[in-house]
């Protein structure tokens, strides 16, 4: 992730191999499956909790810059709050 971080901040070009690597992307695909790869994931992740993702990009987005045993306490947090509100949403 640092590594990607830098090549991002110093504006440094890599492949998309070097990318996957890197992990500054998930997959590579050719390039006429582009959009329909997208449209296939869109459609995934519109199937998912809309409070789940919001709770997992929280916890890696702030969670990730605390130290451990703080950024594991985020998440935790997160997801109670996420369990109360679907239990609320369900009754």
């Amino acid at each position: 992730m640092q590594q990607t971080l830098n090549s991002v901040l110093e504006g440094r070009p890599f492949s998309p191999a070097e990318a996957l690597k890197l992990g500054a992307i998930d997959e590579v695909v050719p390039k006429n499956k582009v959009v329909e790869r997208s449209l296939e994931r869109a459609e995934y992740l519109s199937r998912r909790s809309k409070m789940s993702l919001g709770a997992i990009k929280r916890s890696i987005y702030f969670g990730s810059s605390m130290e451990l045993k703080k950024g594991l306490q985020f998440e935790h947090g997160e997801f109670l709050v996420m369990r109360k509100e679907e239990r609320r949403r369900l009754l």
